[in-house]
């Protein structure tokens, strides 16, 4: 009897503790408070000449900074004559105030004097219903 009591009292222990840990009760996806983003994109510059060199492997570096928190970000990366032709297409859900990329990508097959946009868009709330962009605008020599 003492036995069965005691494996009774240790599951519904186990229970409690089990319907007590919900993830979602330690994090607010509410920000009525105000989030605020900026995003800086630090290269390439707005109206650079990437050489021919430097398109083979062309860094793309920006940060986008949260007063509360990042949710979705994308960015994209395409020839300004065609938005449909992606050299970069990317997207991160996440729960942090700062969020940096660095990558290297080649445009070399692009034809001298192409322009291409770095579009980086992130989203104000957690439903995504408000966004902050940035966009530049550069080409290659």
């Amino acid at each position: 009897m003492k036995l069965d009591l005691k494996l009774f009292l240790c599951l519904m222990m186990g229970a409690f503790l089990f319907v007590g840990c919900d993830s979602d009760d330690d994090h607010n996806h509410d920000h009525d408070d105000g989030n605020e983003i900026s995003i800086q994109i630090f290269h390439p510059e707005e109206n650079q000449i990437v050489s021919a060199e430097e398109a083979e492997n062309l860094l793309i570096s920006l940060e986008v900074i949260a007063t509360d928190e990042n949710h979705d970000i994308y960015i994209e990366l395409y020839p300004a004559d065609d938005a449909s032709d992606k050299v970069l297409d990317f997207h991160v859900h996440l729960h942090n105030p700062i969020y940096t990329f660095d990558e290297t990508l080649d445009i070399s097959e692009y034809s001298s004097g192409t322009s291409f946009i770095l579009n980086v868009r992130a989203a104000l709330d957690h439903d995504g219903h408000e966004h902050v962009e940035s966009q530049i605008e550069f080409s290659k020599e």
